[in-house]
């Protein structure tokens, strides 16, 4: 995957990733309507947002395992490790803490920040391997996913790796089974890419599609600080027009 915009970035899945945090704003906006009470409360709880929420976290978590190829897949980065760990482990305990004197019970125990940082470490152990390597783990992998029956009967002190019959309550939950299976096939794509492609270049058809694939790619290098603030500002903005009004 080649540099596209003189950053030594990947602009189309910064794209992807802008795209993602686009569409959680969405859902925590749906969200924020039911919990103040402007619709009704378990819209987001309904098939299709389930369905809306998940497809949104795995697509963070796929872009999480291409970048983590891209970024160790000829040799571990420690000085990024280390910088991943300070940066992305302070904004899942941030998130947990806040989150706990905000919502009591539902509390974000284990969420998706929390899934990604799990992942990012475990795969470093073989993120530099060989394709033949990378793609054995990951369908051995799909195949614990997929014959593995969840929720399984284990203590509540194994939530943060795969559901149990304790429930959990919290608003966001994504354990590291079976997020890691999509962590994994993100490596693998980013693999099989730079071997059969290494060059990638953008194809745009219009100057409008430039712009908004520019645009997304600007949003998705700021993810992570969007996805901290933009609760608040929603909270803060609900709040401020409940009250005017």
């Amino acid at each position: 995957m080649t540099n596209n915009n003189g950053t030594g970035r990947c602009v189309q899945l910064d794209a992807l990733r802008g795209f993602a945090i686009l569409a959680m704003i969405v859902f925590h906006f749906t969200f924020d309507l039911g919990y103040f009470g402007l619709i009704s409360s378990d819209i987001i709880y309904r098939p299709n947002w389930i369905f809306f929420q998940k497809l949104i976290a795995g697509s963070f978590i796929f872009v999480a395992g291409i970048s983590l190829h891209l970024c160790h897949g000829s040799g571990i980065k420690w000085s990024y490790v280390r910088q991943r760990l300070l940066v992305l482990g302070g904004a899942a305990f941030g998130i947990s803490v806040i989150t706990l004197f905000s919502f009591g019970v539902f509390w974000i125990k284990f969420g998706i920040l929390h899934c990604i940082l799990v992942c990012s470490v475990t795969c470093l152990v073989f993120v530099h391997r060989p394709l033949s390597v990378i793609l054995g783990i990951t369908i051995a992998l799909g195949i614990f996913v997929f014959s593995v029956p969840t929720p399984i009967d284990l203590p509540v002190a194994f939530q943060w790796l795969i559901e149990t019959r304790i429930r959990h309550y919290s608003l966001d939950y994504s354990p590291v089974f079976p997020w890691i299976f999509v962590f994994i096939c993100g490596i693998l794509l980013s693999k099989v890419k730079l071997i059969l492609k290494p060059n990638l270049p953008c194809f745009y058809r219009s100057t409008w599609d430039k712009t908004m694939l520019t645009s997304l790619a600007y949003i998705g290098r700021r993810s992570l600080i969007i996805y901290i603030i933009h609760q608040p500002i929603l909270f803060i903005i609900f709040f401020s027009f409940i009250k005017l009004t």
